[in-house]
């Protein structure tokens, strides 16, 4: 926002609700104290009378009026005026970006000051530190009293960059949905969650492959890029990983299943173009003795054994050695929407519980070519057309090698049961 003169020499602030009880005790205080702090900006939802009074008292560089329908009362007001009047809620979120502030005071009543105030210290990180990662849960513990479109949450997330939040539409499409422990998804064959995995391969991001009738929890996406997704399958405040899976198959199920199918899951959260989230432990298939919330559990609950570093000495290795594939390989981290819409290209399968795509044409430079991905939950192997060509497997039957266990010639793979299968194209 292209602004007049301010004085460098003192604290520039933005007051978010300066109409309310604290915003107006706030300019008293500034008025106080004249010679420290300047007025840069005000703001208020309604308030376009008393805003005006401020206005003209305070000559703020910036005001801002969320409800559009007062923006032309207060151009008129303030037409005599250096300053720039905007309106609507963008523009709340805009405004507490601008580099001149030194102070953003959130005082507007609820949420609605949420997702500008978010985006302030999204913008303050900026200043100190650009790789700092800011993210959150995108849900309301209850419902609302605002409309949905002014809320700080996941649906609205493209409305603030640079801020990530949790996708349930992948995690729910992987285990199971949160609300019911003992229900389980793709890992354990449930047809029909393929899309909201592939949702969630693609960081969540609008998609023409995308059919978003089909995903969970959300019917668009909600993403504008795809470091705004954070993927993962389990964290602190619901069944771990190890205990979701043992919960959701079969008690006939053997151990070999469920180290297969756990490695099955995290390789969906480390090669989804979102940011993987892995729960402390879920590296060891780390329990919680089936607990699903254990804030207020006793250590017994809560600790890692890390005694199962040796028992699982599979499981850790091959997360291990996909976060360093990840970390290696850019095309897994495109980190552009864009990028990921001309490189990622999901291919066509035959049936439920398997999805395979492909990462084109050295996708975000990668050193490999046409990185073909699998996943088949299925308790047999099963067949995937891939483009005709030679290839490199790097990731099969559990096991990760990045210089190559075996090679395969022509249009088609078997992917084994209950894992994934990575190869790229040498020619």
């Amino acid at each position: 926002m292209n602004t007049h003169t301010h004085n460098k020499s003192k604290r520039q602030v933005a007051i978010l609700g300066s109409t309310g009880s604290i915003g107006t005790q706030a300019l008293q205080v500034i008025e106080e104290h004249s010679d420290l702090y300047e007025v840069y900006a005000l703001t208020a939802n309604n308030s376009v009378d008393l805003l005006i009074e401020q206005a003209r008292r305070h000559q703020p560089d910036v005001v801002v009026i969320a409800n559009e329908a007062h923006y032309s009362k207060l151009c008129e007001a303030l037409a005599d005026l250096p300053i720039k009047v905007y309106a609507g809620e963008n523009a709340l979120c805009e405004v507490v970006e601008a580099e001149p502030i030194d102070i953003v005071l959130a005082s507007m009543v609820g949420y609605a000051g949420l997702r500008p105030t978010m985006n302030a210290i999204r913008a303050e990180l900026d200043k100190i530190d650009p790789t700092i990662f800011m993210y959150g849960e995108g849900w309301a513990a209850d419902s609302p009293q605002l409309p949905y479109e002014v809320l700080a949450m996941k649906a609205n997330a493209h409305k603030m960059p640079r801020i990530a939040v949790f996708s349930d539409e992948m995690r729910d499409g992987i285990r199971g949905p949160w609300d019911n422990e003992r229900e389980g998804a793709f890992l354990i064959g449930k047809p029909g969650n393929e899309m909201s995995i592939m949702y969630g391969l693609v960081g969540c991001i609008p998609h023409p492959q995308i059919i978003n009738r089909f995903v969970n929890h959300s019917q668009k996406a909600w993403a504008a890029q795809p470091t705004q997704m954070i993927s993962y399958v389990s964290c602190h405040d619901d069944m771990c990983l190890a205990d979701r899976i043992k919960h959701t198959l079969p008690k006939r199920a053997t151990l070999k299943e469920r180290i297969a199918l756990h490695k099955l899951a995290e390789t969906f959260v480390l090669t989804s173009q979102g940011v993987p989230f892995i729960f402390a432990g879920d590296e060891v298939m780390r329990d919680k003795k089936g607990v699903n919330n254990s804030y207020n559990c006793s250590d017994e609950i809560n600790t890692i054994n890390w005694k199962q570093k040796t028992t699982y000495r599979e499981v850790f290795d091959y997360i291990k050695d996909l976060i360093a594939m990840r970390k290696t390989h850019p095309a897994f981290r495109m980190g552009d929407a864009d990028r990921i819409r001309k490189h990622l290209k999901f291919l066509q399968v035959d049936g439920s519980n398997l999805i395979a795509f492909i990462l084109k044409d050295h996708a975000n430079g990668d050193a490999w070519n046409n990185i073909v991905v699998a996943f088949n939950s299925r308790k047999k192997p099963a067949k995937v057309k891939v483009p005709k060509g030679n290839y490199t497997i790097v990731c099969k039957d559990g096991k990760i090698n990045p210089k190559g266990m075996g090679r395969v010639n022509g249009a088609e793979v078997v992917v084994p049961a209950q894992s994934a299968l990575i190869m790229h194209q040498t020619s």
